[in-house]
Protein backbone atom coordinates (compact mmCIF):
# COMPACT_ATOMS: atom_id res chain seq x y z
CA UNK A 1 0.00 0.00 0.00
CA UNK A 2 2.82 2.41 0.84
CA UNK A 3 4.39 1.77 -2.54
CA UNK A 4 1.15 2.68 -4.33
CA UNK A 5 0.83 5.82 -2.23
CA UNK A 6 4.40 6.84 -3.02
CA UNK A 7 3.75 6.23 -6.73
CA UNK A 8 0.61 8.37 -6.63
CA UNK A 9 2.49 11.16 -4.86
CA UNK A 10 5.30 10.94 -7.40
CA UNK A 11 2.86 11.18 -10.30
CA UNK A 12 1.00 14.07 -8.65
CA UNK A 13 4.30 15.86 -8.19
CA UNK A 14 5.24 15.25 -11.84
CA UNK A 15 1.78 16.50 -12.90
CA UNK A 16 2.24 19.65 -10.79
CA UNK A 17 5.67 20.26 -12.29
CA UNK A 18 4.27 19.82 -15.81
CA UNK A 19 1.46 22.27 -15.07
CA UNK A 20 3.95 24.80 -13.70
CA UNK A 21 6.10 24.42 -16.82
CA UNK A 22 3.08 24.97 -19.08
CA UNK A 23 2.10 28.08 -17.11
CA UNK A 24 5.65 29.40 -17.39
CA UNK A 25 5.76 28.74 -21.14
CA UNK A 26 2.38 30.44 -21.61
CA UNK A 27 3.74 33.48 -19.76
CA UNK A 28 6.81 33.50 -21.97
CA UNK A 29 4.64 33.23 -25.09
CA UNK A 30 2.49 36.16 -23.92
CA UNK A 31 5.60 38.26 -23.31
CA UNK A 32 6.95 37.41 -26.76
CA UNK A 33 3.61 38.30 -28.36
CA UNK A 34 3.73 41.70 -26.65
CA UNK A 35 7.28 42.25 -27.87
CA UNK A 36 6.33 41.21 -31.42
CA UNK A 37 3.43 43.68 -31.39
CA UNK A 38 5.73 46.44 -30.15
CA UNK A 39 8.41 45.67 -32.72
CA UNK A 40 5.78 45.54 -35.48
CA UNK A 41 4.56 48.96 -34.45
CA UNK A 42 8.11 50.32 -34.39
CA UNK A 43 8.85 48.79 -37.80
CA UNK A 44 5.73 50.40 -39.22
CA UNK A 45 6.73 53.79 -37.83
CA UNK A 46 10.28 53.35 -39.15
CA UNK A 47 8.91 52.49 -42.57
CA UNK A 48 6.79 55.65 -42.55
CA UNK A 49 9.78 57.69 -41.43
CA UNK A 50 11.99 56.21 -44.14
CA UNK A 51 9.36 56.68 -46.82
CA UNK A 52 9.04 60.35 -45.99
CA UNK A 53 12.76 61.04 -45.60
CA UNK A 54 14.66 58.89 -48.09
CA UNK A 55 15.24 59.82 -51.67
CA UNK A 56 17.79 57.87 -53.71
CA UNK A 57 20.37 57.19 -51.02
CA UNK A 58 20.62 56.43 -47.34
CA UNK A 59 22.59 58.71 -45.01
CA UNK A 60 26.27 57.70 -44.87
CA UNK A 61 26.32 57.44 -41.08
CA UNK A 62 23.48 54.92 -41.24
CA UNK A 63 24.96 52.79 -44.02
CA UNK A 64 28.24 52.42 -42.12
CA UNK A 65 26.37 50.51 -39.42
CA UNK A 66 24.40 48.23 -41.77
CA UNK A 67 25.35 45.31 -43.98
CA UNK A 68 24.35 45.25 -47.66
CA UNK A 69 21.26 43.11 -47.00
CA UNK A 70 19.97 45.57 -44.41
CA UNK A 71 20.62 48.54 -46.71
CA UNK A 72 18.75 46.82 -49.55
CA UNK A 73 15.83 46.06 -47.24
CA UNK A 74 15.63 49.68 -46.10
CA UNK A 75 15.66 50.90 -49.69
CA UNK A 76 12.88 48.43 -50.55
CA UNK A 77 10.82 49.57 -47.57
CA UNK A 78 11.25 53.20 -48.53
CA UNK A 79 10.15 52.47 -52.09
CA UNK A 80 6.91 50.71 -51.05
CA UNK A 81 3.97 52.92 -50.19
Amino acid sequence: MAVKEAEVQEREFAWGMAKAKVAHEEGEAYTLEEEIDLLGSLASKLKGHLSSRLTQSLPADLTKELDSTQVALLKDLAAVE
